[in-house]
């Protein structure tokens, strides 16, 4: 394959997981649809308490799945206020008025303890990744996670406590506009010729912070097929033709990260 001598080099300069290990991620194949779901709820509004019966009944049918990934929040205290709240939100519509209020502002606390992690967390270049000291990407993963569970179980706390979001929703769009920058894939693109052809490849390829080349872990690539006049040299200025359709270059990208929390921020994002 054109690639393999590209990818060779390039594998040589980019900080790999040390021992070929998977590391832990977020499980968007499961997370990413019903997170994304109960955003879109929220932001559908409609009377509140079916709002928040939406809300509560889709976080139960994740409850299992997103306890699992909590585990993993290297952060006691996010992680125990997450759970708590992933825990106890079925029981919001029986709480009393006082008490659903004085929940609501406890999932909200949460989320601001996790975004406070978020913000101060001090992470490397996209080329990077946290085997390097001081890079703080694989905390940086869960907690984007974790912001975006007890995030809309604040929202919809809130609304059925009668209190405002406004202030929330700023915090929501801070705290994943940090994930999206701080866990960004590392993308390139070069071309690839071949001798004695008027065909070559320019390709595009990402890189997860947390990728793996041993396994293919948090690698996506893909080229498109460029066509030029025969007997043109590569260094010339040619006439070139395109052979087959441009890279979806967005595509590459949520290929390459959609097991972190990086595509779970994109999709949220604009539901906010």
């Amino acid at each position: 394959m054109l690639v393999r001598g590209a990818v060779a080099a390039l594998a040589a300069t980019v900080v790999t997981v040390p021992g070929g290990a998977r590391p832990a991620q977020a499980d968007t194949g499961s997370l990413l649809g019903p997170i994304t779901q109960i955003y879109s709820t929220l932001a559908a509004g409609g009377p509140p308490q079916q709002v928040v019966h939406q809300v509560v009944t889709a976080v139960a049918g994740i409850r299992a799945d997103a306890l699992a990934e909590l585990e993993r929040v290297p952060i006691a205290g996010v992680r125990a206020c997450a759970t708590r709240h992933v825990v106890e939100l079925a029981d919001l519509e029986r709480l009393a008025p006082s008490a659903a209020q004085a929940w609501a502002r406890d999932a909200t606390a949460c989320a601001a303890l996790t975004d406070g992690h978020l913000q101060a967390a001090q992470v490397g270049p996209p080329q990077s990744t946290s085997a390097g000291p001081g890079d703080a990407k694989h905390t940086v993963d869960p907690l984007g996670l974790a912001v975006n569970l007890v995030g809309p179980i604040a929202m919809a706390a809130r609304l059925h406590a009668g209190l405002g979001d406004g202030g929330l929703r700023q915090l929501l769009v801070g705290a994943n506009t940090a994930v999206i920058t701080k866990i960004q894939p590392y993308c390139t693109e070069w071309r690839q010729y071949e001798d004695d052809s008027n065909l070559f490849e320019l390709w595009f390829m990402c890189l997860a912070y947390n990728h793996n080349w041993v396994t293919q872990f948090g690698v996506a690539r893909d080229y498109q097929g460029i066509t030029v006049p025969p007997g043109c040299e590569p260094w010339h200025s040619c006439e070139e033709t395109p052979a087959s359709p441009p890279v979806d270059k967005e595509r590459i990208r949520f290929e390459a990260t959609r097991h972190t929390s990086w595509v779970v921020a994109r999709a949220v994002l604009p539901l906010l």
